[in-house]
């Protein structure tokens, strides 16, 4: 697979990001059913989806598949916001997560170029000192992935999280705790993507 171009990273990663608004934007497909089924079935589905695909990304090597599973995994809170009825919390993460994650596929993609098209994150470590702004980029875009304060992804997930909190729909406690666990496997991801720049991580 060749590494992310720059308009390449932001439509591939944003463009579809942008199809699920339409879904979000229609909460009577959710919202309306009388026993609720709907609404667990989605709640389901999402927590599945962010766990299972973290759990994945935590095992592969290749790089930018790493970051798509960790794509899919936020993807899982969105759906998990918007079956307890958090529209607004759930379109709001999907906004900042569409244009950070594309910072760290353009941040990926800079790295296989420099390893000479390499994804193997076995084979690489210790790039800082090669790729200075790449770093830098990534550590923006990481830091917004875990939600660290001041940063987009801090305030998207935060009112996500305390949506679900708040939530009074059946499930939404294991919800509530499967979302915190999802920010706990979020921080191993992040340590995880900077392996290839990490002076620490250098392979032989």
């Amino acid at each position: 697979m060749a590494a992310w171009a720059p308009r390449p990273a932001l439509t591939q990663r944003t463009l579809p990001h942008l199809r699920r608004p339409v879904d979000v934007m229609t909460p009577d497909v959710i919202g309306v059913s009388p026993s609720a089924a709907a609404a667990d079935i989605a709640a389901f589905t999402g927590l599945a989806t962010l766990i299972v695909a973290a759990t994945i990304a935590l095992v592969v090597t290749d790089l930018k598949r790493i970051i798509a599973y960790s794509t899919m995994s936020q993807i899982g809170y969105m759906v998990v916001a918007v079956s307890i009825g958090a529209y607004a919390a759930g379109i709001f993460h999907l906004m900042t997560h569409a244009f950070f994650k594309a910072l760290l596929f353009l941040a990926a993609g800079s790295v296989i170029i420099g390893m000479h098209h390499e994804q193997d994150i076995r084979h690489m470590g210790g790039l800082r000192k090669y790729l200075p702004i790449t770093y830098w980029t990534s550590v923006i875009g990481t830091l917004a992935l875990i939600g660290f304060p001041g940063f987009s992804g801090f305030f998207s997930k935060d009112a996500l999280i305390e949506a679900v909190h708040a939530s009074t729909t059946p499930g939404h406690t294991l919800a509530y705790w499967s979302v915190l666990l999802g920010v706990f496997v979020g921080l191993a991801l992040a340590r995880r993507q900077a392996t290839p720049l990490d002076a620490d991580a250098a392979h032989d």
